[in-house]
């Protein structure tokens, strides 16, 4: 009888062992996982962030009209110029401009979510939305969203679009960049739980720039219109001009 009660509690105590490190194992496991599904959003969220803050727009274009920067900004998609571009080999044809685009791709085989593909093209030409190298920034991405601050629509309110790629366009918002952009990313981890991240990156190069005078059409019908729109200052009594009949001292 002694040697079976020996053998009942040393299975009892057993089994409370071998639950009490099966539960800190899973929890450790589930830890585990919900650091790696933060770390890959803080990594996504900061790479998204920190290229769509160095966006452009810019009036300067070769003389055959072969270049162009555009903002493409989608509910799920977005493609930009950016300056943020590193050049990593000393031959390279690289400069620090380029284009981005950020989209979902494929599904990943477990999980049931998608992968955030980053497309980078370190040349600037008419084509923005063609060619270029596609890296996976981060997988299980359940959904990937954009919206745009439009400060003109009555005190600031959110787009679903923003777009600009005509410098001669009429259709608001124009030729010019959103101050802030807004990202949404949902992940999902082992668990199948999902979470979800927002966070926001201002833009701050929101008018198109060029350097010297206008070389192509669409920048000097830009700029004329630009100036077109300029308040008309009247010329002061005595201070020369039409109005005033004198001469300027």
């Amino acid at each position: 009888m002694e040697v079976l009660v020996s053998v009942f509690v040393l299975a009892l105590l057993g089994s409370l062992v071998t639950g009490v490190t099966m539960t800190v194992m899973n929890t450790e496991r589930d830890l585990d996982d919900l650091v790696d599904t933060h770390r890959a959003a803080r990594v996504a969220m900061d790479r998204m962030s920190k290229d769509i803050s160095q966006a452009f727009l810019s009036l300067n274009r070769s003389i055959d009209e072969t270049t162009t920067t555009v903002f493409i900004g989608e509910r799920d998609r977005i493609v930009f110029a950016y300056v943020g571009n590193i050049p990593v080999h000393a031959d390279s044809m690289e400069t620090d401009q380029g284009v981005v685009e950020y989209k979902l791709g494929g599904s990943t085989d477990d999980r049931g979510g998608r992968l955030l593909i980053r497309r980078f093209k370190p040349i600037i030409d008419d084509k923005p939305e063609d060619d270029g190298s596609e890296a996976v920034l981060a997988s299980h991405v359940k959904s990937l969203l954009f919206e745009y601050f439009n400060p003109d629509d009555q005190g600031g309110d959110w787009e679903s679009e923003w777009k600009a790629e005509d410098p001669t366009t009429n259709v608001e918002p124009g030729f010019k960049l959103p101050p802030r952009v807004r990202i949404y990313l949902e992940l999902v981890d082992a668990d199948e739980t999902t979470h979800t991240f927002v966070t926001q990156s201002s833009i701050y190069m929101e008018n198109p720039i060029m350097f010297g005078d206008a070389t192509n059409k669409k920048a000097l019908e830009h700029e004329l219109k630009k100036e077109a729109k300029k308040p008309k200052i009247p010329a002061l009594p005595g201070f020369g001009g039409a109005a005033s009949g004198g001469t300027t001292p």
